[in-house]
C-alpha cells in the first residue's frame, strides 16, 4: 500500500508538472502573439520571418499527421496609401516612390517566408482552399499617383535588389577581398588579413580603409562603362558601382537566380491587367500550394470562372519561363490546358500573387490580419 501511494504521487505531481508547463506556454504564446500583433513594421517583418525559420527548423511529421509547437507570429501589414512617407521623398516622384514600395514589399514577402525554400509552409495535405496563403501586405494608390500599371511594376522589378560578391571571399565575415602574391600598396588592396582560403603563396588582402567594401566585394567607387551603381555596398569615396553581369535584380530574387532567393515566380490576377487604380485595396499574398496537386488547392488563384486550367499551368508552370510574368486569364488556357495533361506529378512552387484583396480576404489564413 506504501509503495503503491507513492507511486500515485508520483504520477500526479508529474501530470501537475506538465499541466504546469503547459500553461506557460499558452501564456508565453499570449505574450508573443500580443507582441507581434502591437509591433511596428519592420520589427514585424522579422518577427515573420525568425518564428518562420524555427517552425521550418522544428516540425514534426509523424505519418498523416504534421505539427508544430512554435507559433505563428505574422501579420497582415497594411501599408494604407502608398508611397507611404519613407517613399514619398523619392527623386522620381510619387509613381516612382510607389514602385519602390511595392517591389520591396513584394521582396520582403519572399523574404519573411523564407524565400521559397519550404515548398509545403503552411503544413497542407488536404484539399482545403484554406491556409494555403498568407496575404503579407495591404496598399491602396495614393490619390496623386492615379494608376500604376503592371508592365510599369514589372519593369521596376528589373531594379538591383542585390549584387553578386565577385571577389575571392578569402577574407572573413563576408568582407570579399582578393588572393594575390602579395598585398601592393600601390593596388586597390593594399592590406592583407588572415585566412586560410587562398592558394599556398598568396595572401587575402582587402582595401586599406575599412568602409571600402564595394571594393572588396569586386566593385568599383567610380563609374564606369559597363557598371551600375549599387548604394548598398559603401565607399570611402564616392559611390560603389557593380559589374551588370554581378546585379541580381528583384524579380532574380523571386526566382531564385544568380544565388539569391529561392525557386519561385510572380503573378497577378487577371483583374489588374489594367494596373492598379484608386478607390481599390490590393494585397501582395504569399502563396504554397503544398504536394497535393488538385483543382481545389490552386484555382482559387485564378481571378474568374473558367480559368482553373490556365490558373494551374501557370503556377506550376511558370518557374520553366524565367523572366515572364504571367496574367491568370482564360486567354492562355488553351495553349496551357496540353501540357498540363503530359506532366504526371507537378512540383509545389510557392510563389507571390498580386491581387484585390478582397479575392483572397476569407480565402488565406490570417495570424494577426488587417481585419482582427
Amino acid at each position: 500500500m506504501h509503495l503503491y501511494r507513492n507511486k500515485r504521487g508520483i504520477e500526479e505531481s508529474t501530470l501537475a508538472e506538465i499541466l504546469l508547463l503547459l500553461l506557460a506556454f499558452i501564456i508565453l504564446l499570449g505574450i508573443i502573439k500580443y507582441i507581434g500583433s502591437k509591433a511596428e513594421e519592420s520589427s514585424s517583418e522579422k518577427l515573420c520571418r525568425a518564428f518562420n525559420a524555427i517552425r521550418y527548423g522544428t516540425q514534426i511529421d509523424k505519418g498523416p499527421v504534421t505539427f508544430n509547437f512554435a507559433p505563428r507570429v505574422c501579420k497582415t501589414i497594411d501599408k494604407e496609401n502608398v508611397p507611404g512617407k519613407d517613399y514619398k521623398g523619392h527623386v522620381g516622384g510619387l509613381k516612382e516612390g510607389a514602385k519602390s514600395e511595392l517591389r520591396d514589399a513584394i521582396a520582403k514577402c519572399w523574404w519573411m517566408w523564407l524565400e521559397g525554400n519550404q515548398p509545403n509552409m503552411f503544413s497542407t495535405k488536404t484539399t482545403s482552399v484554406q491556409n494555403k496563403c498568407f496575404v503579407c501586405y495591404a496598399f491602396s494608390l495614393d490619390k496623386e499617383v492615379k494608376s500604376l500599371t503592371i508592365p510599369e511594376l514589372m519593369a521596376a522589378m528589373e531594379n538591383p535588389y542585390e549584387a553578386v560578391d565577385s571577389s575571392d571571399k578569402c577574407a572573413s565575415f563576408g568582407q570579399g577581398g582578393k588572393c594575390m602574391p602579395s598585398c601592393d600598396k600601390s593596388s586597390a588592396f593594399s592590406r592583407e588579413t588572415p585566412s586560410e582560403r587562398c592558394p599556398e603563396g598568396q595572401k587575402c588582402c582587402i582595401a586599406e580603409n575599412l568602409k571600402d567594401e564595394c571594393i572588396n566585394k569586386g566593385g568599383l567607387c567610380y563609374h564606369t562603362e559597363g557598371y551600375r551603381q549599387f548604394p548598398k555596398w559603401t565607399c570611402s569615396q564616392g559611390d560603389c558601382y557593380i559589374k551588370n553581369e554581378n546585379f541580381a535584380s528583384y524579380m532574380d530574387y523571386i526566382q531564385g537566380l544568380k544565388g539569391t532567393g529561392g525557386p519561385g515566380f510572380l503573378a497577378y490576377n487577371n483583374n489588374l491587367e489594367k494596373g492598379f487604380t484608386q478607390g481599390k485595396k490590393y494585397a501582395i499574398t504569399l502563396v504554397s500550394p503544398g504536394p497535393e496537386w488538385t483543382w481545389e488547392t490552386t484555382g482559387y488563384a485564378g481571378a474568374t470562372a473558367g480559368t482553373g486550367i490556365a490558373t494551374l499551368a501557370l503556377i506550376y508552370f511558370s518557374p520553366i519561363f524565367k523572366g515572364h510574368i504571367f496574367a491568370v486569364g482564360s486567354a492562355a488556357t488553351a495553349g496551357f490546358s496540353g501540357m498540363t495533361g503530359k506532366t504526371g506529378e507537378l512540383p509545389g512552387y510557392n510563389f507571390i500573387y498580386l491581387s484585390e484583396y478582397d479575392d483572397l480576404r476569407y480565402k488565406c489564413a490570417r495570424e494577426l490580419g488587417v481585419d482582427e
